[in-house]
Parts: C-alpha cells; structure tokens; sequence
C-alpha cells in the first residue's frame, strides 16, 4: 500500500545508498509535497527547494476544509469514476498529451488505489504556525502562499 511516510523513507535511503548527504528537491504537486516534508522533518538534508503547484504542508487549515477532507474518501468513493480520472488528469498538467498520459496511468492504477493516493497525501498537512523554510526555495503557483 502506498504511503507518503514510505515513499520519503525509500528516498532517504537511496540519498544513503548513494552518499548523498544534502540535495536541492525539486517537487510538482505530490512531489512538493514530498519535498516540504523531508525539509520539514530532515532539514539537514535539504540544501534548497522547488515546488511547483503543491500546498502548504503547514498552513492553518479552516474548518470547513478540514470537514471537508473528512468526507474526501467517501465523495471520491460515490465519484463516477472517468470523471475522477478526467478531473484529476486536468489538474496535473496544460498539454493535452500530459493529461492523457496522466489519465492512462490513472487508469492502469485503478479507483481504490488512486482514491488511497489521494488520501494519503492529505497526510502531509500538519499545522505549524511557527515553521517557516529555513532554506533557500523557489514556488511556482498562481498564489503566493509561503510568508
């Protein structure tokens, strides 16, 4: 099953394996989400960042959106599952080629194990008021959400 905790796991080893004490992470999406944590929880590990399109790890989240990512797996279960697949393949890219790999692989990956992907990413948010990047990054994103 997949998991974000896993995924930066299997990360950490390969910068191990490799001898690889810092680096730049570069993360789209789930990626940059992927990359706020390792800084967030190794920041030794971390000599900068690029995120592109992903959210806040550590923002304050308003109660209707934390009720509403309490209700996340069942909307995606009752969810028709080609618009999903549509909607989700949209947010992941302009070029219609990108999007049409993207909904290809969805597919390929099956409902439960994409709604559990998108849930599992959720996992990420953690509030912390206080935490601020305390190395050089750079994001990309039609809002400026980083004080």
């Amino acid at each position: 099953m997949f998991s974000m905790k896993q995924l930066m796991d299997d990360l950490l080893k390969i910068m191990e394996t490799e001898k690889i004490p810092k680096a730049v992470f570069i993360g789209q999406s789930m990626g940059g989400n992927l990359a706020q944590d390792i800084a967030y929880y190794y920041p030794k590990k971390v000599f900068g960042l690029v995120l592109i399109d992903c959210t806040n790890n550590t923002a304050k989240l308003s109660r209707t959106e934390n009720l509403m990512l309490s209700f996340t797996k069942s909307m995606f279960t009752l969810y028709p599952w080609k618009t999903l697949i549509k909607q989700s393949a949209d947010a992941c890219g302009l070029r219609q080629e990108v999007k049409k790999y993207v909904a290809e692989c969805f597919f390929k990956v099956g409902k439960e194990a994409l709604i559990d992907i998108l849930i599992e990413v959720t996992k990420c948010l953690h509030e912390d008021a206080t935490y601020k990047i305390k190395v050089p990054f750079l994001y990309s994103d039609d809002t400026l959400w980083f004080g």
